[in-house]
């Protein structure tokens, strides 16, 4: 009996428990330093769109950065 090899990753899920949909965050699946997003599952492929690209942790963090900014500009917009 031949036994593959067991890898374990997590997941993260970043819900619209509005919608019901999600973008997953985890590794690339090459087990390397890039950290993959993608949509799984009909709902949040018709959300979102086809989504599945790798991005550094510096372009994460710079990525994450931005999006701060622009929900705050949003929200700052919503209360005028």
């Amino acid at each position: 009996m031949i036994v593959s090899p067991i890898s374990i990753e997590t997941v993260y899920k970043v819900w619209d428990d509005k919608h019901g949909v999600c973008l997953e965050i985890m590794n690339d699946c090459d087990g390397g330093s890039l950290i993959r997003i993608l949509t799984s599952g009909k709902d949040s492929t018709e959300w979102f769109g086809k989504v599945d690209f790798c991005i550094s942790a510096d372009m994460a963090e710079a990525l994450s950065k931005v999006l701060m900014k622009k929900a705050q500009d949003i929200r700052q917009e919503e209360t005028k």
